[in-house]
């Protein structure tokens, strides 16, 4: 496994575990890894970010399931992704429903959520929340992101 392979995987676990004990302690949805769903302005395409909150609960039927749409999107930026797909997905989550996007550049240490009216950069010190997604979650930037060791020691 490759470092960038590592960061990705355990950015997906740590992101998602967060995200999913909040949810589950205070009963206002649930967190899967990698769901797909339909994105776009005509829904027309299926999309699969690395982590997604859905809001309210999920029923079992499988139409229904297919109909969802995530309220929170994360996408961990990985050096393999593209400014232009990048782009492309956030409009696509946008324009299908999705409330808030995350996208997570852990080369950087810094996330920019955007909203369907803007987006925000923050940064390590910055303290991150999912509203008004999740009203009452917050979490230090920093805490994102894996403690890897200092190449200098």
């Amino acid at each position: 496994m490759t470092l960038q392979m590592y960061i990705h995987a355990w950015g997906i676990i740590h992101i998602g575990r967060l995200l999913s004990e909040f949810a589950e302690r205070h009963n206002s949805g649930v967190v899967l890894a990698t769901p797909t769903f339909r994105a776009g302005a005509y829904r027309d395409r299926t999309r699969q970010p690395d982590v997604a909150l859905f809001a309210g609960q999920i029923l079992t039927d499988p139409e229904t399931i297919r109909a969802l749409v995530p309220a929170l999107a994360v996408e961990i930026i990985s050096p393999n992704n593209t400014a232009l797909d990048m782009h492309d997905k956030v409009e696509e989550y946008l324009a299908a429903g999705v409330q808030l996007v995350w996208q997570v550049f852990p080369g950087r240490n810094t996330l920019v959520a955007w909203w369907g009216d803007r987006a925000v950069t923050f940064r390590p010190g910055d303290i991150i929340t999912v509203e008004p997604v999740l009203p009452g979650f917050a979490c230090p930037v920093a805490g994102l992101f894996p403690p890897l060791a200092d190449p200098a020691e």
